[in-house]
């Protein structure tokens, strides 16, 4: 828990980020018709339909958020003002992350309004990527009952547990933070330096190797990520959507 902590720095930020997903909206948009243009018509998918639509050719488990007019353009429905969500974004990581616009409750010719017909339905959901095991969310639900539920998708989704990878993965975040302290310190030093001795400088030299050194360990803790990150999917045949 790092509640209170100083802020992570732009490495380990950066490894936080959420890669969401916007769905091309497959029942709209501009059609060409000989020199004109053609607008198609909205049409509300049926929901297994537009569950198949949003998991593609990607077979991790869904995480999928629904904005509304309040929490548009934030992850509020989601992560906890002034909290550590250090450990949901980290899971975030091993799911596939959709995110759908305020109308897709609004408008019942929006092509997932089936999976959030009503303004009353939960912001977001995570299930399998066809749908079975869906468990609805709330922005109030606890991050404790957020992690179990998000923890039992992987689990069944996945080969092995997340829990060794995502203990790892927390670690390797203080490790960057140490880095970027580091390199921005060495960097600072290499321009006095230039700014005093010049280029040729013998006293250049030594900062070089060190931040030669840095940028090694760098690519170490890189591939240290990717590792953890690239588990293997469990074979399954598809659930029904529930």
């Amino acid at each position: 828990m790092r509640v209170g902590a100083a802020p992570r720095l732009v490495t380990s930020a950066q490894l936080l980020d959420i890669d969401w997903n916007y769905p091309i909206d497959l029942a709209a948009g501009a059609e060409e018709t000989g020199r004109t243009v053609a607008q198609k018509e909205r049409r509300a998918l049926p929901r297994d339909e537009a569950l198949r639509a949003l998991a593609g050719d990607d077979r991790r488990p869904l995480l999928v958020l629904r904005e509304c007019m309040v929490c548009a353009g934030t992850d509020e429905a989601l992560l906890t003002s002034g909290a550590d969500n250090e450990k949901t974004l980290l899971l975030m990581r091993w799911f596939h992350c959709v995110k759908l616009p305020p109308d897709t409750s609004e408008n019942p010719n929006s092509p997932f309004h089936a999976l959030f017909p009503d303004n009353d339905s939960a912001h977001l959901f995570v299930s399998r990527w066809d749908g079975g095991d869906l468990v609805p969310l709330e922005d109030e639900t606890s991050r404790t009952a957020l992690w179990k539920s998000m923890t039992s998708l992987l689990d069944s989704s996945y080969e092995g547990s997340t829990r060794t990878p995502l203990k790892a993965l927390a670690k390797l975040l203080d490790e960057y933070d140490r880095l970027d302290i580091e390199l921005a310190q060495e960097r600072a030093q290499a321009v006095k330096l230039i700014e005093k001795y010049g280029s040729d400088s013998s006293k250049l030299r030594k900062v070089e190797r060190a931040l030669e050194a840095l940028a090694t360990e760098r690519a170490e803790l890189d591939a240290q990520v990717r590792e953890l990150t690239e588990l293997e999917l469990r074979a399954a045949e598809p659930t029904a959507a529930r």
